[in-house]
């Protein structure tokens, strides 16, 4: 059955489903329509559809596209080691940015170490945390989870004490920074004509 897909946003060809990620980033760009959303995917912070367009037009960048075998839509990004350049001149340019840091795959990376660590199969995992090993697998993969399968595993792993480290990591705010590059406002000079002498 073909899923809705939000044209509007994507600009995209093609009948649903979208993959995860793009089902996120419209859920993200909907809730925020007034911000320019910048998707971290590894080492690149991706935008799509509108925002694709808009990123590529607006720093001089290529567009290009994000494919799936049933959906296509305009794609841009930035690396992530120079988006402090690009994110300062976006709002140099008026532009509210919004970025969205990626955490599943190293979150997934550290269950599954921590599995190993105590020589446990994902199975053995699956059953003491009480959810599927398909669950346990994507878990571990980076390719999400529900709340309560990652507390139930963190719970089995005895690493409850992870969930006070999930909270996002504060990096440099992008109003800071606009705030930081704001120059003091100089002193008004009058500026007129020398007037003649009367005489």
């Amino acid at each position: 059955m073909p899923v809705s897909v939000p044209q509007h946003v994507l600009k995209g060809t093609g009948v649903g489903p979208l993959p995860p990620m793009l089902e996120q980033y419209v859920q993200l760009r909907d809730a925020n329509p007034e911000y320019l959303i910048l998707f971290q995917c590894g080492d690149f912070y991706e935008t799509f559809g509108e925002d694709a367009e808009r990123l590529s037009r607006l720093l001089g960048i290529t567009l290009t596209h994000k494919s799936s075998k049933d959906f296509a839509t305009p794609m841009s990004g930035i690396p992530v080691r120079a988006a402090h350049a690009h994110i300062e001149r976006l709002l140099n340019l008026g532009v509210r940015v919004a970025t969205v840091e990626q955490m599943e795959e190293l979150l997934g990376d550290q269950v599954r170490r921590a599995r190993i660590a105590l020589s446990m199969d994902q199975a053995t995992l699956a059953e003491r945390a009480n959810i599927s090993v398909r669950a346990v697998s994507n878990l571990e993969r980076g390719q999400g989870s529900s709340m309560r399968s990652l507390v139930a595993v963190l719970r089995a792993l005895g690493r409850v004490d992870w969930l006070g480290t999930l909270a996002p990591q504060v990096g440099v705010s992008p109003m800071q920074l606009l705030r930081s590059k704001q120059r003091t406002p100089q002193p008004r000079r009058r500026v007129g004509r020398a007037r003649e002498a009367r005489g």
